[in-house]
C-alpha cells in the first residue's frame, strides 16, 4: 500500500482468489505479508487502504457441462428476446455464452467484476483497474 495519496483518494488491493486452493491455507502464503484478509472490506470513504481478498472459482475449476460447439446463431436471434426479464427467455442465450465463452481465456477476469460488483457499489469505489495475474498462487 501507498504510504501518501491525496485526502479523497483511496486505493485498495482487492483480489479474488480461490479459497479452497491450497497455497491460501499455507501459513506463510506471501499475501498474508500485505494483511490480505477476506474480512477486510471498507465500510467508509475514511478507512485506510486495505488488501481486501473475495473468494472467486475460475471457470476451469467448476463443473459446468460441456456443450457441443456447433450453434445457429440466427436461430437463437429468432427465438430469444434478450432484452426481455424472463429468464426462460435467456437460455437459449446463456447456451450460446457456454457454448462460446467458456474457452475465452480471459473471462474469468470480466466475471470477477460481476462477482464483486455489490461490494463495489456499497464500498463507493469510483474505478475499477482489472489486472490479470496468471496462476500466481498454484503449487
Amino acid at each position: 500500500m501507498q504510504t501518501y495519496e491525496p485526502k479523497k483518494w483511496r486505493t485498495d488491493l482487492i483480489i479474488f482468489l480461490d479459497t479452497d486452493n491450497p497455497a491460501y491455507k499455507n501459513p506463510h502464503f506471501f499475501l498474508n505479508d500485505l494483511n490480505c484478509k477476506l474480512e477486510n472490506k471498507r465500510k467508509s470513504p475514511q478507512d485506510k487502504p486495505m488488501c481486501s481478498l473475495i473468494s472467486y472459482k475460475t471457470l476451469a475449476t467448476r463443473n459446468l457441462p460441456k456443450i457441443k460447439k456447433e450453434f445457429d446463431y440466427h436461430f437463437l436471434l429468432d427465438k430469444a428476446n434478450i432484452y426481455s426479464d424472463e429468464q426462460v427467455q435467456l437460455k437459449e442465450f446463456y447456451s450460446l455464452l457456454n457454448t462460446n465463452l467458456l474457452d475465452y481465456k480471459y473471462l474469468d477476469s470480466i466475471l470477477m467484476a460481476f462477482k464483486g460488483y455489490s461490494y463495489f457499489k456499497l464500498a463507493g469505489y469510483d474505478y475499477l483497474i482489472r489486472s490479470v495475474m496468471e496462476d500466481m498462487v498454484s503449487n
